[in-house]
């Protein structure tokens, strides 16, 4: 039996449903890592996968109101494409047209 690959997830707006999908995801027994979280003002990353601590700051963060550019190893918006990889699942709960060449981007990088 193959092992499970784990999928990578970027994920663009973490408004209260992208929260709310993140907190699925972690619950889950998926596979599944987040490479790249961002809003409209900063993003965190690691190639190779967020930690849970990293990520659940981040939620704490946004649910206080405040942007992920306030985090320590927070990087500018601009960087998110380098957390795009091929075979990444790109989710945009953003709202926001803002979004329209990363999402170009992933997919011409074949997420």
């Amino acid at each position: 039996m193959a092992a499970n690959k784990n999928t990578n997830i970027v994920l663009l707006g973490l408004g209260k449903v992208g929260r709310e999908l993140v907190s699925q995801v972690l619950a889950s027994k998926h596979a599944l890592t987040f490479t790249a979280l961002a809003d409209s003002r900063g993003v965190i990353g690691a190639k190779d996968g967020l930690k849970p601590t990293q990520v659940q700051t981040a939620i704490t963060t946004k649910a206080a109101g405040n942007s992920l550019a306030a985090l320590p190893e927070s990087l500018s918006a601009s960087q998110l494409c380098a957390f795009l990889q091929s075979g990444s699942i790109l989710v945009d709960t953003s709202a926001s047209d803002a979004t329209t060449p990363i999402i170009k981007e992933a997919l011409a990088k074949g997420c």
